[in-house]
């Protein structure tokens, strides 16, 4: 994710507009789509100058522990061609009164929003 927040950063090096400060996750598909579009880049560079479908299909088969974003470590191969199997249930808590269930990590500053877990 923070190679994702280096990109966005680097476009909008300010706080965008209504938001309360420049963390991607509050534009969740910001980072859906960065992530997609490095999984996207990493295969397309191993299948080569020919890209196709085939090349394509060979090249993700081969992708293993790429860092995702919302996923953990996404991992392919020859007979699997899907993503994530382990998620975690979450639910958006608004955080009014301010409580401990929204702190940014590294300050310890209440947010307003965030999401929290409800099920590993």
């Amino acid at each position: 994710m923070r190679a994702c927040w280096n990109i966005w950063h680097k476009a909008y090096p300010g706080i965008p507009k209504g938001n309360m400060n420049d963390f991607i996750e509050e534009q969740g598909p910001v980072q859906g789509w960065c992530q997609e579009i490095r999984l996207f880049d990493q295969a397309a560079q191993a299948a080569g100058k020919n890209l196709n479908r085939k090349s394509f299909v060979e090249a993700m088969s081969r992708i293993t522990n790429f860092p995702g974003g919302y996923s953990p470590i996404l991992t392919y191969g020859p007979d699997k061609f899907y993503g994530p199997t382990q998620y975690q249930v979450v639910k958006l808590h608004v955080n009014s009164p301010p409580s401990s269930q929204c702190k940014l990590p590294f300050t310890g500053k209440a947010v307003g929003t965030c999401w929290v877990q409800v099920q590993p």
